[in-house]
Order: C-alpha cells, then sequence, then structure tokens
C-alpha cells in the first residue's frame, strides 16, 4: 500500500465532503486505541489499523449527501468510498474500508447489505472488528465535542472493561457508547463493563448472535 497516497486521497476526499474533520480526526484516533486495547484478542495485522483509519476519517462524508436530516448518511459514505478512483487501494480495501464506514451506526452487517456482500469471505471476520471499533469510537464522540481524552481496554474477569478519560460531563457520550458497543459484543463473545475514570457506570453483556464465527 502507498501510504502517502493514501493519505492524499483520503485528505482529498475530507476536503470535498468533510464540514467537521476535527470530529472524524478524534474518532479515527479513539478507534485506533480500541483496536490496539483489543489486539490480543483481535490481533490485527497487515494494513488493517490503515485501512481503520481511513474509514474513521471518512465515515461521516455522506452527510454531504444527505443534508439537512443526514439520514442514512452511513450508506452515503459507504457510496462515497466505493465511486472514489482510488489508487492506493485494492478493491478489496476499497470494500473493506467502504464497509467500516457503513457499519458505524445503525443496522448491524448481513448478507442483504451490498457493503457486507462484496466481501470476500476471508475478510469478513477482520473488517468486522475494524467497523465494531468505529462504531464505539463514533458513540464516544456523538456529540462532536471531543470531550473523551483517552480511552483505555482492561481485561476484566471474563470480559472487558473500557475505562473512559474525559475533561468534562459526557452523559450522552456514556449512554451511546453503551448503545453502540453492540457490534463488539457479539465479536468478543464477552461482558463489557464502561468504567468513568475510578467509577463503573454499567455492564452489558453480549447477545446471543454469534459473529466471530464468520470467516
Amino acid at each position: 500500500m502507498n501510504i502517502p497516497l493514501l493519505d492524499q486521497e483520503t485528505e482529498q476526499l475530507l476536503l470535498k465532503h468533510e464540514s467537521e474533520p476535527e470530529h472524524t480526526h478524534h474518532v479515527a484516533r479513539l478507534a485506533n486505541d480500541l483496536l490496539e486495547g483489543f489486539s490480543v484478542r483481535f490481533q490485527p495485522c497487515g494494513d488493517d489499523r490503515l485501512l481503520l483509519r481511513c474509514a474513521a476519517l471518512l465515515h461521516d462524508t455522506g452527510w454531504s449527501l444527505t443534508q439537512p436530516d443526514g439520514k442514512a448518511h452511513h450508506k452515503a459514505s459507504a457510496l462515497i468510498i466505493s465511486d472514489f478512483p482510488w489508487q492506493s487501494l485494492n478493491p478489496d480495501q476499497i470494500h473493506q474500508v467502504a464497509a467500516v464506514a457503513r457499519y458505524h451506526r445503525k443496522a448491524l452487517p448481513s448478507d442483504d447489505h451490498l457493503e457486507f456482500f462484496r466481501l470476500r469471505e476471508g475478510l469478513r471476520s477482520r473488517t468486522l472488528w475494524l467497523a465494531a471499533c468505529l462504531r464505539l469510537a463514533d458513540g464516544l464522540d456523538c456529540r462532536h465535542l471531543q470531550r473523551v481524552e483517552a480511552v483505555r481496554i482492561e481485561p476484566w474477569g471474563d470480559g472487558w472493561t473500557l475505562r473512559i478519560y474525559a475533561k468534562a460531563e459526557i452523559g450522552p457520550e456514556l449512554l451511546a457508547a453503551e448503545k453502540k458497543s453492540d457490534l463488539l459484543l457479539q465479536l468478543t463473545e464477552a461482558p463489557l463493563r464502561i468504567c468513568l475514570s475510578e467509577v463503573s457506570v454499567t455492564v452489558k453483556k453480549p447477545s446471543e448472535t454469534n459473529l466471530s464465527q464468520l470467516p
């Protein structure tokens, strides 16, 4: 992968379609921290981190096509990414970035969705992990105020703790993080405790759906 060219092409799309780059850059950093935190469980390799960063930076570009209410902007973001004439990404990587951006909100992956259907079976599980990190990271900046300064993933019993460090009140962000941890819970098949500093605010358990068995 040509990383300088990837940065250049991503920036080109950002300049054209993104009105709040401070939000997407912040989400990209949080998503990367989450990916690193789950690295023991997921074991990212190859270009996973670069593809996640690209998807995170571009996940809201669909707003430019769905103003003023942004309805279905996640689908529009995937379309923008898919239709761009990338030179730095191969077709599989383009499908991955589009799918990760598409699943930052709303419905979970399904074979009925074009973005998921396009993925080669061997890439599906890896793509879901990237999407799960982006989905949760976006929840942690749901108001686009960058109030969550850092996150850390720690083992906790038979599950995980998401420890959040913030510089101001983050009630809505905590609620959004709880809601948008759904895909991550299905992949880890383990409880997730969300903590603000040293105070536990919620405990979530995985659903019965098992996406981690996907090829």
